[in-house]
């Protein structure tokens, strides 16, 4: 079995499942909404996906290492850190 970002055995299963999950709330979010709306209804009705799916996340979470002195705009962040 190959070794993926070093994670093994039990930790990959969690892993797996948990991904899973992630991906299968996406998927009903985006079949219950359909294209063309902002992210922002997207990222609300995902996180309510998530909620009930018992999985523990952050939403607009700054990286560490955002570019000393660029402007506010040009900062980025992940929509959600599980």
């Amino acid at each position: 079995m190959a070794n993926r970002g070093g994670v093994e055995g039990a930790e990959r299963i969690v892993m797996d499942r948990l991904t899973e999950k992630i991906i299968g709330a996406a998927i009903e979010v985006h079949k219950v909404l359909g294209p063309g709306l902002l992210e922002s209804a997207y990222e609300e009705c995902l996180a309510h996906e998530l909620s009930l799916a018992n999985i523990c996340f952050e939403r607009q979470v700054p990286p560490a290492d955002n570019l000393q002195g660029a402007p506010a705009r040009l900062r980025l962040s992940a929509g959600f850190l599980s």
